[in-house]
């Protein structure tokens, strides 16, 4: 058994700084990854607090528009993936059904365990074109970035997925849900 102190320093810094920059920069966990919220039926599971208050001044949740979609993407200022992902859901949003409200939940600042600023928020508005009134931090997070969800207009959450989605991709999951050609998790419905 070989011992760390066998190790010199500046390896064990290397391979550290090495290993948490992968980590922010591509996530090995792709594809549909549910929470216990989403599995206790999402809205409809009594825990429907709102996140805080948007970058407009109002109120935002993902349980405010009943009866319409909710496309949530996560993000974050640390996520270098994240960039990305807030142009697709910008361009989404502008090519998007009118019975779809896509929300973005900021869940850090530039460092993991700090917040984004409300002059950060802001900047994100306006550098990627979002609606300051669906633009909402949540402090910070634990989440696997970057991550995307769906809510139904029935309340539950249809899809989660971590990883990224191009905008074309996001539009053709919501045109598959709209017209029946895919259907949401059944869980315990």
């Amino acid at each position: 058994m070989t011992s760390l102190d066998a190790i010199p320093q500046w390896i064990l810094a290397a391979l550290a700084a090495t290993l948490l920059a992968t980590a922010c920069t591509a996530n090995p966990a792709v594809g549909e990854v549910y929470t216990d919220w989403d599995r206790a039926g999402g809205c409809v599971s009594g825990d429907t607090q709102p996140w805080g208050v948007s970058v407009g001044g109002t109120a935002l949740g993902p349980c405010m528009f009943p009866g319409r979609f909710v496309w949530i993407t996560y993000d974050a200022l640390w996520c270098s993936n994240c960039d990305r992902q807030l142009r697709a859901t910008g361009a989404a949003a502008r090519r998007g059904p009118e019975n779809t409200v896509f929300v973005v939940v900021v869940g850090g600042g530039r460092h993991p365990h700090q917040p984004a600023t409300p002059a950060e928020l802001r900047e994100r508005v306006r550098a990627f074109e979002l609606d300051p009134l669906h633009v909402v931090s949540e402090g910070t997070t634990q989440r696997m970035l970057p991550q995307h969800a769906l809510i139904g207009p029935d309340g539950h959450t249809w899809l989660r997925h971590v990883g990224e989605l191009d905008a074309d991709t996001m539009l053709a999951t919501l045109d598959a849900f709209q017209g029946g050609g895919r259907q949401p998790p059944a869980f315990d419905r």
